[in-house]
């Protein structure tokens, strides 16, 4: 980090790196009293180890339009972690669930992590604020909840005025 900052004159964070598959685990409490059964649990697929920064960069905003004007746009795939790791799966939901109860986690809510070959999991981050018109939120409400991100967005707010 010393080289880092003496050629940039910037502080950085070094983490070592992960051997594992991504996974995204996404959440839209529709009802209040909605719990981490409906966690999403997807492994994000974007054809490398990670997703790069341009790989994030092509899937929005004005950037996203220019990579579906290329004809270059491509959403990572996602794959359901239950099946083909359904130990992970539910170390996922537990951790999920921690979060929710210590952290006062509710509504809506995405946490990022990396998964080991043997199960092993690993929390990377979690955002109370996700992109919600990324791919794999739109994914997880019609998955889940068997609605546009719209509609499922709409029933969420009703549900807590109403509340």
């Amino acid at each position: 980090s010393r080289r880092v900052f003496d050629h940039y004159r910037d502080d950085v964070v070094v983490q070592p790196y992960v051997a594992g598959r991504n996974v995204r685990a996404s959440f839209l409490g529709l009802k209040p009293d909605t719990g981490v059964e409906a966690l999403g649990i997807a492994f994000v697929e974007s054809g490398g180890d990670f997703q790069t920064m341009a790989d994030s960069m092509a899937l929005y905003g004005d950037s996203g339009q220019a990579a579906r004007d290329a004809g270059t746009y491509a959403e990572p795939e996602l794959e359901q972690a239950a099946a083909s790791q359904p130990a992970a799966d539910r170390a996922i939901r537990a951790i999920a669930q921690e979060l929710i109860a210590g952290l006062g986690l509710k509504d809506v809510f995405s946490v990022d992590f990396r998964v080991e070959a043997d199960d092993t999991v690993h929390l990377i981050e979690f955002e109370v604020c996700p992109g919600l018109p990324c791919f794999d939120f739109r994914d997880y409400c019609r998955r889940q909840w068997s609605m546009s991100l719209a509609d499922a967005m709409a029933e969420t707010a009703t549900s807590r005025l109403k509340a």
